[in-house]
């Protein structure tokens, strides 16, 4: 296995008093964790990229106590999210199931087996009466962190599986997700697209990009249709190489606003700013999307997950 690589910010160390608290995001292809002061601030924070998918069976211990390091004292409370709680992850926190609120998620933290002090936040999952069956882990813990306020909004996180979500006054009511990510990697890379464009992503050609998003978004494009079109104007050199990717982001990106406002629209949100919570490249991405579909939004970093953290343990009284 190769070995983990860890970047520590800010200044602390072993110098620094006991944390209240070690907030843990572990994703499939990430970890980041937080040392929280008593009050709530943050003193210290680490990356690795030992996600879940580069833990080896029954690593999970070893590769955390690395990766925490000095922070790790008798006591102190540690919480987790994301796919740590999977099935494939450290032990499997069950769903709790829409309306789920901070509360929600504190009563059903799943305590770490052997480990004090750890626990995992659950995932949410929707069980809709019309059979529909949708599911977020990790997401759930940004989501509470950012909204946590009276109102409704509706978050969109974009990422390999985008997930659209109505709040309303800090409690998640619905959400449904997008394969958008990971078929843009797959038609990106895996495709008979993928050859008529670059190896790596340059910057987007934002032009074709939104052009690509209003052929989606008024229904111009029928997107299997114009999925196979990017190629041939691509064989006709009527696209650049940097401007058939544009266009593929644009095109898929355009579908899941195209869907997402006619499933959210009916839900009261449409005259609200859309919340997009995620990478800052990618956020924009969206947020670009979205002004061609004639919304100003919010953008919000990953941030949002410490927060939310900090809230599910002071309510289960971890802190």
């Amino acid at each position: 296995m190769r070995q983990a690589r860890h970047v520590l910010d800010g200044q602390g160390g072993n110098r620094m008093s006991k944390p209240a608290l070690i907030g843990v995001d572990w994703g499939t292809s990430s970890l980041r964790l937080w040392r929280f002061r008593a009050d709530g601030s943050v003193s210290d924070t680490k990356r690795s990229d030992q996600g879940i998918m580069n833990v080896g069976e029954g690593r999970f211990r070893p590769v955390f106590e690395a990766a925490a390091g000095a922070w790790l004292e008798p006591g102190v409370p540690i919480l987790m999210c994301g796919m740590v709680g999977s099935r494939q992850g450290w032990a499997e926190a069950s769903y709790a199931f829409c309306p789920a609120e901070v509360a929600t998620l504190a009563d059903h933290l799943k305590p770490v087996p052997g480990y004090p002090n750890a626990f995992i936040v659950p995932g949410v999952a929707v069980r809709a009466a019309d059979g529909r069956r949708d599911v977020m882990r990790g997401e759930e813990t940004q989501i509470l962190g950012a909204a946590s306020g009276p109102g409704r909004h509706l978050i969109v996180l974009p990422g390999t599986h985008s997930k659209w979500v109505i709040v309303e006054n800090g409690c998640i009511r619905t959400f449904h997700t997008f394969m958008t990510g990971e078929l843009y990697s797959l038609l990106r890379h895996h495709s008979i697209l993928a050859r008529l464009m670059p190896q790596s992503d340059a910057e987007v050609d934002e032009a074709a990009f939104e052009t690509a998003v209003r052929g989606a978004l008024d229904g111009a494009a029928a997107v299997m249709q114009s999925l196979f079109a990017i190629r041939a104007r691509g064989l006709f050199a009527e696209l650049a190489p940097e401007q058939a990717a544009s266009s593929l982001s644009g095109l898929l990106i355009g579908a899941e606003l195209r869907e997402g406002l006619a499933l959210a629209r009916p839900l009261g949100v449409d005259h609200v700013a859309p919340w997009v919570i995620g990478s800052s490249a990618l956020a924009q991405r969206y947020a670009q999307a979205f002004a061609v579909a004639g919304f100003r939004v919010r953008t919000e970093d990953e941030g949002a997950s410490m927060r939310g953290l900090w809230a599910i343990a002071r309510q289960r009284g971890l802190v």
